[in-house]
């Protein structure tokens, strides 16, 4: 979900690991020259999945890499799919009373554009729940800081490596 801290704590992942870090959204929204809400105003939320899932293919493959994606990239069954089959997965959940603090003044988020932030973030999850929850390694990012977060998700990568 928006809000979760992928971006922070990818960032703060890629130095402890010594990678190279690509917050999707942001690749995106450079290629365009347009911000994400520039994009679905102008062009569309479907246009901007379909970027979504030509870079996820793009760059997906390459080594040594973290990956901040967008909350709905790996909705489509053959980008998670993607995703699982070339990497780790880690789900990074908040609660939407957390997301909704965090993202309180945030204008960037096309989504929660024009609507109480808290009820739109939850309609959001609800929708997403289920794939969320299939996402086999996760953490709850509500109570902890994106440092502890980064930890967490290295030790995670660590003993996948070693599987």
């Amino acid at each position: 979900m928006m809000g979760a801290g992928k971006t922070t704590v990818g960032k703060r992942l890629a130095a402890i690991l010594d990678y190279s870090f690509i917050d999707t959204d942001q690749v995106i929204e450079q290629r365009l020259s347009r911000s994400v809400t520039e994009v679905f105003t102008e062009l569309g939320e479907k246009y901007w999945r379909d970027q979504e899932r030509r870079l996820l293919q793009e760059i997906v493959t390459a080594e040594r890499q973290v990956i901040a994606v967008g909350g709905g990239m790996l909705l489509p069954q053959a980008n998670s799919d993607l995703a699982i089959v070339n990497g780790l997965v880690i789900y990074l959940h908040a609660s939407v009373e957390e997301l909704a603090q965090r993202l309180e003044n945030n204008s960037g988020r096309p989504l929660l554009t024009g609507t109480n932030p808290q009820t739109r973030l939850n309609k959001i999850y609800q929708a997403r729940k289920d794939h969320y929850r299939s996402v086999t390694h996760r953490i709850d990012t509500t109570e902890i800081d994106p440092e502890e977060t980064a930890r967490q998700v290295a030790v995670m990568y660590k003993e996948w490596l070693s599987q």
